[in-house]
């Protein structure tokens, strides 16, 4: 299946119908003259949109590790590398939205 088709399921005794809505869970790698650190995130966007100014994203970064699946998996798989990674977090000097999301290192990096 890929984004956008239509599927039918039982799902606990319950017959839907919907289109399946993928989802990625990016790995970056930030950085500037100052720090280094990783940012995790999900996002339905394209990761050019997601980070298209120096407001959203006021660090140089490359993207380390992409996972594509759909919604639920994705959520998933962030709140379990969110519970791994808590000893590691890390706060940036610069403001954006998903500051709470950083880590200087990330734990179980596969």
């Amino acid at each position: 299946m890929k984004q956008g088709d239509w599927f039918s399921a039982e799902i606990g005794g319950t017959h839907c119908i919907g289109q399946l809505q993928l989802e990625n869970e990016t790995w970056y790698l930030c950085q500037n003259k100052e720090e280094r650190f990783y940012k995790i995130g999900r996002t339905f966007n394209n990761i050019n949109k997601r980070f298209n100014s120096v407001y959203t994203m006021p660090y140089n970064f490359k993207i380390v590790k992409i996972f594509i699946a759909e919604a639920k998996d994705v959520c998933n798989l962030e709140v379990k590398l969110k519970n791994q990674n808590k000893n590691n977090k890390y706060t940036p000097k610069l403001f954006f939205a998903g500051t709470g999301e950083c880590f200087n290192k990330l734990e179980n990096y596969e």
